[in-house]
């Protein structure tokens, strides 16, 4: 879920939609995306990804979602 305010924690993202920014970081702080490299913290939002990271991406996001209920 998104932040509700933004805390500019992303070098690279400065001057992007405050609701993408929000949302990376609400993505950040819930372990979903680590970005790209930690010092200085950038999300590199145009470098592509492998199948690998993104299947790790997906994994974390997964672990956060509320269960889905079955009939």
């Amino acid at each position: 879920a998104a932040v509700e305010e933004a805390q500019d924690l992303f070098g690279d993202l400065e001057g992007a939609d405050e609701r993408v920014v929000r949302a990376v970081e609400g993505l950040f702080g819930s372990g979903v995306t680590r970005g790209c490299t930690d010092s200085p913290l950038r999300y590199c939002p145009d470098q592509p990804v492998t199948r690998a990271q993104m299947a790790s991406f997906f994994v974390r996001a997964l672990n956060q979602a509320p269960p889905v209920a079955t009939p």
